[in-house]
């Protein structure tokens, strides 16, 4: 969302409180959530043009913005595409009936395992570090996500990483988040299974 966007977002709220003769706050509804949701939604995977803001410690830091930032890549620039995501989550929050909001969800059908910021068992780990303290809900999702994942599991190849692009060992991130999601026992059995040679 650019300038421009935005710009006709205000005008068009301004044309709204006019016509309503609204005098007090303005009320959230579906019909404004709606309309804020198409601004949102169909930006959201756009990824040029883009604005980067960044500074540059050398050439390793010229990527595309989707690697750059995975989560917040679309939308112009990386602060309207946190707004956006914002947006919608708060539209699902508010109407859990919103009539988009099997479209709005993302659904991760198989994790992903390269060695970025996007890999899914390194963002599941925070998270769940989060959601044993504040969220159970969560942390109980988290823990059957995790399982269905990485669960069955063998062999990994630590002998590939790290990669030209890797920061990340997808390996240890994933045996890090599997630590915290099962029993000691458990973890040691999967573990024997997941990286044979870790112990020798």
């Amino acid at each position: 969302m650019n300038l421009k966007y935005f710009s006709i977002i205000i005008l068009s709220f301004c044309t709204l409180i006019e016509k309503s003769q609204v005098t007090g706050p303005l009320q959230f509804d579906e019909h404004k959530s709606e309309y804020l949701y198409h601004f949102a939604y169909e930006c959201i995977d756009q990824e040029y043009p883009n604005k980067l803001n960044g500074v540059l410690g050398d050439d390793t830091y010229l990527s595309p913005p989707r690697v750059l930032h995975p989560a917040f890549y679309g939308c112009f620039d990386w602060h309207s595409s946190v707004h956006g995501h914002w947006t919608l989550l708060t539209i699902l929050r508010e109407f859990p009936d919103f009539k988009y909001s099997d479209e709005t969800w993302a659904k991760l059908n198989y994790p992903i395992r390269i060695g970025e910021h996007n890999i899914t068992a390194f963002g599941m780990s925070f998270a769940y570090d989060y959601a044993k303290k504040y969220d159970p809900k969560l942390a109980a999702k988290i823990e059957e996500k995790a399982k269905q994942y990485f669960m069955d599991d063998c062999d990994c190849p630590l002998t590939w990483k790290p990669g030209g692009f890797d920061f990340l060992s997808p390996c240890l991130q994933e045996a890090t988040l599997m630590q915290k999601v099962l029993p000691e026992k458990e973890f040691k059995k999967w573990l024997k299974n997941f990286l044979p040679d870790f112990e020798k």
